[in-house]
């Protein structure tokens, strides 16, 4: 293990066989070469990592504070959950989705977030989703496709106010039992909606035949709901 200064040897090190394990600085110099070592503009420094594991006894056992070879972490520390040491000390989050540990349906593709944490399952969009979070997707199921108008003149400030429309149109199916709620329920109907986005058809209707519609947006509003 080397400290500041990653050009200086540092010390050879030896865990223990207690449960954590807990690491020794011995007196004897380290032999790792000059490439092995992390490229770090700081050492490493366990503190930043603490708060991804699960508990004291995995943050106890995580190596101290300082520069050590690429593969050291590798092989003598165990990551925090969801993340794993790849040829360096620095924990990175597994990808779920590439190594095919993700719990999706076969018809749900996997997404990974932002910060790389976890993983999300959306069914494919030519299905239907039956359960939450790309656990179940199924190949039948009914698509209503509903035209709304918007405001006068407002067509840049509609779109939320055709969302609350689009939510109180799935909840009136189910209040008058058009949609069995004991199969389906509002949350799981706008899931399924996820790659069906609101679509602005028109930003100021002409010609309608009606002066109630005149000058109005037109949105189309898409609901898939599994049988």
């Amino acid at each position: 293990m080397r400290e500041g200064d990653s050009t200086v040897l540092g010390k050879k090190v030896a865990w223990g066989t207690q449960n954590p394990a807990q690491m020794t600085i011995l007196p004897q110099d380290e032999s790792c070469l000059q490439d092995e070592i992390c490229t770090y503009g700081t050492p490493w420094q366990p503190s930043l990592w603490a708060a991804l594991y699960a508990n004291a006894a995995d943050v106890a056992a995580m190596p101290p504070a300082g520069i050590h070879c690429d593969w050291f972490c590798v092989g003598t520390s165990t990551p925090p959950p969801g993340h794993e040491f790849k040829d360096q000390c620095q924990p990175v989050p597994i990808d779920e989705c590439i190594r095919g540990l993700a719990n999706c349906d076969h018809n749900a593709y996997c997404l990974e977030p932002v910060d790389g944490s976890g993983y999300l399952c959306k069914c494919d969009p030519d299905f239907f989703v039956s359960d939450f979070a790309g656990i179940a997707c199924v190949a039948s199921g009914l698509e209503l496709v509903h035209n709304i108008s918007g405001g006068v003149n407002t067509a840049l400030l509609d779109k939320d106010r055709i969302r609350e429309a689009r939510t109180s149109l799935i909840e009136a199916l189910f209040n008058r039992i058009f949609v069995d709620n004991t199969q389906s329920s509002v949350a799981l109907v706008l899931e399924g909606v996820f790659d069906y986005p609101l679509d602005m058809v028109e930003n100021s209707m002409v010609d309608t035949g009606s002066p109630l519609f005149e000058g109005r947006s037109l949105w189309r509003v898409i609901l898939r709901i599994p049988t």
